[in-house]
């Protein structure tokens, strides 16, 4: 048994299945996104951002959801995301362990009658640029929830987004964790859906 022990690491290294962030950014121009959220200064376990692309007609196009915080990982350090270059934008962020979701508005979906048709974001909460081979920290997504009045007098949740830099303590999490990428890192702040 302890034999089969020290030789998992040896295999999975042969078959190429331990990279580390700084490699996936090598690896076909892809790059590495360091973003954080409020979510994790709520103590929020397993945290999802899904994310969207524009089309050829402009609209924005449900793209994939990319696991930021596992359920019980540390939330002390910046989440870490590989993606090719272009402009993402961001379209829900997803706390499991509170089930709560901050989610941009529809345009468009598929209908019992229609269900070739997209799914259109109206506008995403967040939007950023990634270019090839960089390490590129996008900043902190700040969500607050609210409730706005209806004209019936009833109100409904509403929720604010703004961008602000990454907190200190949390990149010296990241330098100590990882220094090579924390020095090659570029500040490119996204821009929030409010000034979009």
């Amino acid at each position: 048994m302890f034999r089969f022990l020290l030789l998992l690491p040896l295999s999975a290294a042969l078959a190429g299945c331990v990279t580390t962030g700084s490699e996936a950014v090598r690896e076909e121009g892809q790059s590495t996104v360091i973003l954080h959220s409020s979510l994790q200064e709520m103590g929020c376990f397993g945290i999802t951002m899904s994310l969207t692309q524009r089309d050829a007609a402009g609209r924005w196009i449900p793209l994939k959801t990319e696991q930021l915080k596992i359920l019980y990982e540390n939330t002390l350090t910046p989440s870490q995301v590989v993606l090719a270059p272009g402009e993402y934008g961001i379209s829900n962020m997803y706390c499991q362990a509170k089930k709560r979701a901050f989610r941009s508005k529809l345009l468009d979906r598929p209908t019992f009658w229609d269900r070739n048709r997209p799914i259109v974001i109206d506008k995403p909460i967040a939007v950023f640029r990634v270019m090839p081979n960089e390490v590129v920290d996008i900043g902190s997504l700040q969500l607050r929830m609210g409730v706005a009045r209806n004209p019936d007098g009833g109100g409904r949740d509403v929720f604010a987004a703004n961008v602000t830099p990454i907190p200190a303590p949390v990149l010296e999490a990241l330098s100590l964790k990882d220094p090579e990428l924390y020095k090659r890192r570029v500040v490119r702040p996204m821009i929030s859906g409010a000034n979009i």
